[in-house]
């Protein structure tokens, strides 16, 4: 699938049946790199990215907790340099991407419960950004239109207004239906739901 998306990103065309965030991934991609690899080398530079802010947020959650910065580090970095997870991340499907973003969420969301600090407008941003992009860029994902209120919810209102949490919810939950809802469209026809339902019931028989 990921070689039919690249195909089609050549062209700058998207290819909805692994979705249109995918194929925008990897026009930006070949726009920086311009070689079928560069696809890997971007997507290698994200997920560093991702990983340095999630190591540094960890460090200074637990710093009070673990007095040796150093050992602090090692112990943060250490899954991150397992084999499977580097030979998984030069893979150029989807999924990668998928779950650094949600190990980002997660680190986010828990650090933002840790420090008990206002929930600011970049803080408000950067979670419905994450939000959308979980709730669309995989069906699965829709449950966030569900999980984004009620971890809001969960920080209480000294951190976040009950307006916010409103705004912020339907923010959410209206970028992942329309974002699916186009993609759906794109696709035409109702034969990938049909696949990815069904396809799994032929190990059971």
């Amino acid at each position: 699938d990921d070689i039919m998306v690249l195909k089609d990103a050549r062209y700058f065309t998207l290819y909805p049946w692994q979705h249109c965030i995918s194929s925008l991934v990897q026009i930006f991609s070949l726009q920086l790199l311009p070689f079928p690899g560069g696809v890997v080398i971007v997507q290698v530079l994200i997920l560093s990215g991702i990983t340095g802010y999630c190591i540094a947020t960890l460090e200074e959650m637990f710093q009070s907790v673990i007095h040796r910065p150093v050992l602090l580090r090692i112990l943060l970095f250490i899954p991150f340099l397992l084999p499977p997870v580097i030979l998984y991340n030069f893979s150029p499907f989807r999924a990668v991407l998928y779950a650094y973003l949600e190990l980002l969420f997660v680190v986010c969301m828990v650090s933002w419960f840790w420090t008990r600090k206002e929930m600011t407008s970049g803080r408000q941003i950067l979670l419905v950004i994450l939000a959308i992009l979980l709730g669309t860029w995989r069906s699965e994902g829709i449950y966030y239109i569900l999980i984004v209120p009620f971890l809001l919810l969960l920080l209480g209102r000294t951190l976040i207004s009950l307006r916010r949490v409103v705004l912020l919810s339907a923010l959410s939950a209206a970028g992942i239906l329309c974002i699916s809802f186009a993609n759906n469209r794109a696709v035409g026809s109702s034969e990938y739901s049909l696949v990815s339902t069904l396809m799994p019931a032929t190990e059971l028989v």
